[in-house]
């Protein structure tokens, strides 16, 4: 039987830079700004990485990373030190911005959204630990939407 679908977030995407940097101190860019910057992003494949070389293969931009590597501290730790950019969703740097280290401008593209949802089979219907630990998690996602974090949507649970 298909799962049932028992919460759901979008988390766009952003670009992450330095601190007093002036492209990322708008609030919305378009994906077109993005072209020709110094990134260090991550290696393919890589969802979010395959996401942003198609937008940037359909709309004719030069998106080529400086570094390619597999490490979110790394990214972090180089956008602030090193002046480069990166592509990453809001939680992924949530801390930083808030620290005052980092900041983000959302890119003003849907195709780079990602959505997640958490999903469970309707087969034998959820044991009681499994409906303790997914209410735990629509609060917390709840929660973090509420703060900014990300665009939370509770949805129904579905059942047939």
């Amino acid at each position: 039987m298909p799962p049932t679908r028992a919460g759901a977030h979008s988390s766009r995407a952003y670009l992450v830079g330095p601190v007093g940097d002036t492209l990322t101190s708008k609030g919305d860019i378009p994906v077109s700004a993005l072209s020709g910057l110094p990134f260090i992003l991550p290696s393919a494949p890589n969802g979010l990485r395959n996401a942003l070389d198609a937008v940037a293969r359909h709309d004719k931009l030069t998106v080529t990373p400086v570094i390619e590597a597999d490490s979110l501290p790394l990214f972090k730790s180089l956008a602030e030190q090193e002046r480069l950019y990166s592509v990453l969703p809001l939680h992924a740097v949530w801390t930083e911005i808030e620290e005052g280290r980092l900041q983000a401008a959302k890119i003003a593209d849907p195709r780079l959204q990602r959505s997640i949802t958490m999903a469970m089979s309707k087969s034998k219907g959820p044991a009681r630990a499994v409906q303790v630990a997914s209410a735990a998690i629509r609060s917390i996602v709840q929660e973090l939407g509420d703060r900014g974090m990300w665009h939370s949507t509770a949805l129904e649970l579905k059942t047939n």
